[in-house]
């Protein structure tokens, strides 16, 4: 019960320390999406951009072709 009559009196504290923790927590959920894209996209362009000497020498410098 301590809690919740802290939380009434310190009401806009709460809702800024909740907005602040909301806002954090999605910045860090989407930071892994958007750097994947980010690699994603220079991955294509790598692959689009060099033909296919471009992409055996791509997969070979990363030891996936033999």
């Amino acid at each position: 019960m301590r809690f919740w009559r802290l939380a009434r009196e310190h009401l806009r504290t709460m809702g800024v320390l909740l907005a602040l923790t909301l806002s954090a927590c999605l910045l860090v959920a989407g930071l892994p999406r958007a750097t994947q894209a980010s690699y994603d996209e220079a991955l294509r362009r790598a692959l689009s951009s060099g033909g296919a000497a471009g992409t055996r020498r791509l997969f070979r410098h990363r030891g996936l072709c033999p």
